[in-house]
Protein backbone atom coordinates (compact mmCIF):
# COMPACT_ATOMS: atom_id res chain seq x y z
CA UNK A 1 0.00 0.00 0.00
CA UNK A 2 1.42 3.59 -0.69
CA UNK A 3 0.11 7.05 -2.22
CA UNK A 4 0.29 6.32 -6.07
CA UNK A 5 -1.86 7.76 -7.93
CA UNK A 6 -1.35 9.51 -11.31
CA UNK A 7 -4.38 11.47 -11.59
CA UNK A 8 -3.75 13.64 -8.28
CA UNK A 9 -0.85 15.83 -7.35
CA UNK A 10 0.56 15.51 -3.90
CA UNK A 11 2.69 17.90 -1.59
CA UNK A 12 3.89 17.45 1.96
CA UNK A 13 5.16 19.56 4.73
CA UNK A 14 6.72 18.46 8.20
CA UNK A 15 6.61 20.39 11.22
CA UNK A 16 8.72 19.59 14.46
CA UNK A 17 7.00 22.60 17.09
CA UNK A 18 5.64 24.56 14.76
CA UNK A 19 8.99 24.58 12.60
CA UNK A 20 8.83 23.54 9.55
CA UNK A 21 11.92 20.91 8.61
CA UNK A 22 11.08 19.53 5.27
CA UNK A 23 11.00 20.48 2.74
CA UNK A 24 13.62 23.58 3.69
CA UNK A 25 12.22 27.24 3.95
CA UNK A 26 13.87 28.09 0.53
CA UNK A 27 11.18 25.78 -1.53
CA UNK A 28 8.18 26.42 -1.95
CA UNK A 29 5.03 24.31 -1.00
CA UNK A 30 2.10 24.47 -3.10
CA UNK A 31 -1.26 23.82 -1.54
CA UNK A 32 -3.51 22.55 -2.79
CA UNK A 33 -7.02 21.99 -2.86
CA UNK A 34 -7.34 19.56 -0.07
CA UNK A 35 -5.20 19.44 2.94
CA UNK A 36 -4.78 16.41 5.74
CA UNK A 37 -3.16 17.10 8.56
CA UNK A 38 -1.45 14.48 11.01
CA UNK A 39 -0.29 14.89 14.62
CA UNK A 40 2.05 12.90 16.67
CA UNK A 41 3.23 13.33 19.95
CA UNK A 42 7.05 12.10 20.77
CA UNK A 43 8.42 13.13 24.08
CA UNK A 44 8.46 16.85 24.56
CA UNK A 45 8.30 17.41 20.49
CA UNK A 46 5.23 17.85 18.51
CA UNK A 47 5.31 16.44 15.33
CA UNK A 48 2.83 17.51 12.43
CA UNK A 49 2.72 16.45 8.95
CA UNK A 50 0.40 18.22 6.61
CA UNK A 51 -0.31 16.41 3.16
CA UNK A 52 -1.94 18.80 0.35
CA UNK A 53 -3.70 16.71 -2.48
CA UNK A 54 -5.53 17.66 -5.88
CA UNK A 55 -8.32 15.17 -4.94
CA UNK A 56 -9.87 13.65 -1.72
CA UNK A 57 -8.07 10.55 -0.62
CA UNK A 58 -9.48 7.37 0.39
CA UNK A 59 -9.39 6.00 3.81
CA UNK A 60 -6.62 3.69 3.04
CA UNK A 61 -4.74 6.35 1.66
CA UNK A 62 -5.15 8.26 5.08
CA UNK A 63 -4.28 5.18 7.44
CA UNK A 64 -1.27 4.73 5.19
CA UNK A 65 0.12 7.73 6.41
CA UNK A 66 -0.82 7.42 10.21
CA UNK A 67 0.76 4.55 9.95
CA UNK A 68 4.46 6.26 8.71
CA UNK A 69 4.05 8.28 11.87
CA UNK A 70 3.19 5.44 14.16
CA UNK A 71 6.29 3.80 13.32
CA UNK A 72 7.87 6.57 14.02
CA UNK A 73 6.55 7.23 16.85
CA UNK A 74 7.21 4.12 18.49
CA UNK A 75 11.39 4.35 17.26
CA UNK A 76 11.17 7.39 18.88
CA UNK A 77 10.08 6.12 22.04
CA UNK A 78 11.57 2.73 22.24
CA UNK A 79 14.77 3.01 20.46
CA UNK A 80 18.42 4.41 20.58
CA UNK A 81 19.17 7.78 18.61
CA UNK A 82 21.13 6.16 15.44
CA UNK A 83 17.65 3.81 15.40
CA UNK A 84 15.54 7.01 15.03
CA UNK A 85 17.51 8.44 12.64
CA UNK A 86 17.26 6.00 10.51
CA UNK A 87 13.48 6.18 11.08
CA UNK A 88 13.01 9.80 10.02
CA UNK A 89 15.17 9.31 7.39
CA UNK A 90 12.93 6.68 5.62
CA UNK A 91 9.86 8.71 6.90
CA UNK A 92 11.58 11.39 4.50
CA UNK A 93 12.13 9.52 1.68
CA UNK A 94 9.05 7.88 1.75
CA UNK A 95 7.15 11.47 1.45
CA UNK A 96 9.15 11.95 -1.65
CA UNK A 97 8.60 8.36 -2.78
CA UNK A 98 4.86 9.00 -2.90
CA UNK A 99 5.04 11.66 -5.65
CA UNK A 100 6.00 9.23 -8.14
CA UNK A 101 5.11 5.76 -9.77
CA UNK A 102 8.24 3.65 -7.74
CA UNK A 103 7.67 0.81 -6.23
CA UNK A 104 6.90 1.69 -2.76
CA UNK A 105 9.32 -0.03 -1.56
CA UNK A 106 12.07 0.92 -3.04
CA UNK A 107 14.09 3.38 -0.55
CA UNK A 108 14.20 0.20 1.93
CA UNK A 109 15.28 -1.85 -0.86
CA UNK A 110 18.08 0.44 -2.07
CA UNK A 111 19.43 1.22 1.48
CA UNK A 112 19.48 -2.36 2.41
CA UNK A 113 21.52 -3.39 -0.50
CA UNK A 114 23.95 -0.77 0.03
CA UNK A 115 24.55 -1.77 3.69
CA UNK A 116 25.32 -5.49 2.47
CA UNK A 117 27.41 -3.98 -0.35
CA UNK A 118 28.95 -2.01 1.72
CA UNK A 119 29.97 -4.71 4.93
CA UNK A 120 31.10 -7.01 1.49
CA UNK A 121 33.55 -4.00 0.61
CA UNK A 122 34.96 -4.08 4.40
CA UNK A 123 33.27 -1.21 5.95
CA UNK A 124 32.68 -1.94 9.32
CA UNK A 125 29.18 -2.46 10.89
CA UNK A 126 28.76 1.32 11.77
CA UNK A 127 29.88 3.02 8.56
CA UNK A 128 27.81 0.68 6.96
CA UNK A 129 25.10 1.36 9.06
CA UNK A 130 25.67 5.02 7.93
CA UNK A 131 25.55 4.63 4.05
CA UNK A 132 22.77 2.52 4.61
CA UNK A 133 20.77 5.39 6.31
CA UNK A 134 22.76 7.92 3.42
CA UNK A 135 21.27 5.95 0.67
CA UNK A 136 18.07 6.14 1.54
CA UNK A 137 18.25 9.85 1.13
CA UNK A 138 19.49 9.92 -2.86
CA UNK A 139 16.37 10.83 -4.25
CA UNK A 140 15.04 13.23 -1.54
CA UNK A 141 15.60 15.96 -4.21
CA UNK A 142 12.88 14.60 -6.67
CA UNK A 143 10.81 16.63 -3.77
CA UNK A 144 11.69 19.50 -6.49
CA UNK A 145 10.42 17.92 -9.91
CA UNK A 146 7.13 18.12 -11.34
CA UNK A 147 4.54 15.28 -11.45
CA UNK A 148 4.10 15.37 -14.66
CA UNK A 149 8.10 14.09 -14.87
CA UNK A 150 8.29 12.21 -12.41
CA UNK A 151 5.77 9.69 -13.71
CA UNK A 152 5.61 10.12 -17.66
CA UNK A 153 4.56 6.62 -18.51
CA UNK A 154 7.27 7.07 -21.69
CA UNK A 155 10.34 8.28 -22.65
CA UNK A 156 11.56 11.77 -21.39
CA UNK A 157 12.22 14.64 -24.35
CA UNK A 158 15.38 16.68 -24.12
CA UNK A 159 13.85 19.42 -21.75
CA UNK A 160 11.84 17.01 -19.49
CA UNK A 161 15.75 14.93 -19.37
CA UNK A 162 17.39 18.29 -18.01
CA UNK A 163 14.43 18.98 -15.35
CA UNK A 164 15.17 15.26 -13.99
CA UNK A 165 18.45 15.52 -14.07
CA UNK A 166 18.32 18.34 -11.70
CA UNK A 167 16.99 16.53 -8.55
CA UNK A 168 20.67 15.49 -7.85
CA UNK A 169 21.43 19.35 -6.79
CA UNK A 170 18.29 19.54 -5.33
CA UNK A 171 19.15 16.98 -3.25
CA UNK A 172 22.00 18.73 -2.25
CA UNK A 173 21.07 21.47 -1.57
CA UNK A 174 18.51 19.94 0.92
CA UNK A 175 20.47 18.45 2.62
CA UNK A 176 24.10 20.29 2.43
CA UNK A 177 23.89 22.82 5.03
CA UNK A 178 23.28 20.07 8.49
CA UNK A 179 25.91 19.82 10.66
CA UNK A 180 24.64 16.17 11.04
CA UNK A 181 27.25 13.45 9.70
CA UNK A 182 24.45 11.38 7.66
CA UNK A 183 22.66 14.12 6.08
CA UNK A 184 26.20 15.19 4.91
CA UNK A 185 26.84 11.97 3.44
CA UNK A 186 23.77 11.52 2.25
CA UNK A 187 24.54 15.29 0.73
CA UNK A 188 27.20 13.74 -1.17
CA UNK A 189 25.12 10.24 -2.33
CA UNK A 190 22.56 12.72 -3.26
CA UNK A 191 24.90 14.68 -5.68
CA UNK A 192 26.89 11.61 -7.11
CA UNK A 193 24.34 9.08 -7.31
CA UNK A 194 24.07 9.30 -11.11
CA UNK A 195 27.67 10.14 -12.17
CA UNK A 196 29.38 7.00 -13.81
CA UNK A 197 32.40 5.35 -13.46
CA UNK A 198 33.85 6.19 -17.30
CA UNK A 199 32.85 10.02 -16.59
CA UNK A 200 29.80 10.39 -19.00
CA UNK A 201 27.19 10.97 -15.92
CA UNK A 202 25.88 13.67 -14.12
CA UNK A 203 25.32 16.33 -13.03
CA UNK A 204 29.49 17.44 -12.81
CA UNK A 205 30.80 14.97 -14.91
CA UNK A 206 33.00 12.80 -12.40
CA UNK A 207 35.25 9.81 -13.21
CA UNK A 208 36.46 7.18 -11.43
CA UNK A 209 37.44 7.62 -7.20
CA UNK A 210 36.85 11.26 -7.96
CA UNK A 211 33.10 9.84 -7.44
CA UNK A 212 32.63 9.28 -3.25
CA UNK A 213 32.46 5.54 -2.26
CA UNK A 214 29.42 6.00 -0.73
CA UNK A 215 27.59 7.81 -3.84
CA UNK A 216 29.15 4.66 -6.23
CA UNK A 217 27.74 2.07 -4.01
CA UNK A 218 24.07 3.94 -3.63
CA UNK A 219 24.03 3.90 -7.44
CA UNK A 220 24.68 0.24 -8.18
CA UNK A 221 21.55 -0.56 -5.21
CA UNK A 222 19.22 2.11 -6.85
CA UNK A 223 20.08 0.64 -10.31
CA UNK A 224 19.69 -3.02 -9.60
CA UNK A 225 16.32 -2.31 -7.28
CA UNK A 226 14.90 -0.41 -10.26
CA UNK A 227 15.94 -2.65 -13.08
CA UNK A 228 14.05 -5.42 -11.09
CA UNK A 229 10.70 -3.64 -10.21
CA UNK A 230 7.98 -1.94 -12.63
CA UNK A 231 8.05 1.79 -13.03
CA UNK A 232 5.98 4.01 -14.92
CA UNK A 233 7.94 3.79 -18.16
CA UNK A 234 8.51 0.01 -18.39
CA UNK A 235 7.76 -3.31 -16.32
CA UNK A 236 10.68 -5.11 -14.03
CA UNK A 237 13.21 -7.16 -16.12
CA UNK A 238 13.37 -10.18 -15.51
CA UNK A 239 16.60 -10.84 -12.95
CA UNK A 240 19.10 -12.60 -15.62
CA UNK A 241 18.34 -9.81 -17.85
CA UNK A 242 19.02 -7.30 -14.84
CA UNK A 243 22.69 -8.89 -13.68
CA UNK A 244 23.69 -9.22 -17.24
CA UNK A 245 23.23 -5.18 -17.85
CA UNK A 246 24.78 -4.62 -13.89
CA UNK A 247 27.60 -6.38 -15.70
CA UNK A 248 27.43 -5.10 -18.95
CA UNK A 249 28.28 -1.88 -17.13
CA UNK A 250 30.99 -2.55 -15.26
CA UNK A 251 33.81 -0.54 -15.17
CA UNK A 252 31.40 2.28 -17.55
CA UNK A 253 28.68 3.29 -15.40
CA UNK A 254 29.67 1.22 -12.20
CA UNK A 255 33.18 0.93 -10.17
CA UNK A 256 34.22 -2.53 -11.03
CA UNK A 257 35.29 -3.05 -7.29
CA UNK A 258 32.07 -2.92 -6.57
CA UNK A 259 30.28 -4.67 -9.07
CA UNK A 260 32.95 -7.95 -8.39
CA UNK A 261 31.51 -7.22 -4.49
CA UNK A 262 27.81 -7.29 -6.31
CA UNK A 263 28.56 -10.82 -8.33
CA UNK A 264 30.12 -12.71 -4.90
CA UNK A 265 26.88 -11.96 -2.85
CA UNK A 266 24.44 -12.16 -5.65
CA UNK A 267 22.40 -14.94 -4.15
CA UNK A 268 21.95 -12.04 -1.05
CA UNK A 269 21.59 -9.35 -3.52
CA UNK A 270 18.90 -10.91 -5.30
CA UNK A 271 16.77 -11.56 -2.01
CA UNK A 272 17.19 -8.82 -1.04
CA UNK A 273 16.17 -7.19 -4.52
CA UNK A 274 13.11 -9.30 -4.29
CA UNK A 275 11.96 -8.59 -0.70
CA UNK A 276 8.54 -6.77 0.23
CA UNK A 277 8.68 -4.64 3.03
CA UNK A 278 5.34 -3.25 2.90
CA UNK A 279 3.61 -5.81 5.21
CA UNK A 280 6.12 -4.44 7.54
CA UNK A 281 4.77 -1.29 7.82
Amino acid sequence: MCLKRPDIKLNGEIFVNTERIFPPKFMNSEHLEYRYDFHTKVKENTILFVLYSSKQLNSLETSYIRSLLKNLQRSLISTKYPDIEEEFIIMLSKVVEAKSEETGDHVNRVAELSYYLAEYLGFSSSDAKLIKKASALHDIGKVGVPDYILNKPGKLDDKEFSIIKEHSLIGFEILRDSTLNIFEIGAVVALEHHERWDGSGYPYGLQGEEIAIEARIAQVADVFEALTHDRCYRPAWPIEKAVEYMNDMKGRQFDPMIIDAFNKHLKDMIAIAKSNYSEEV
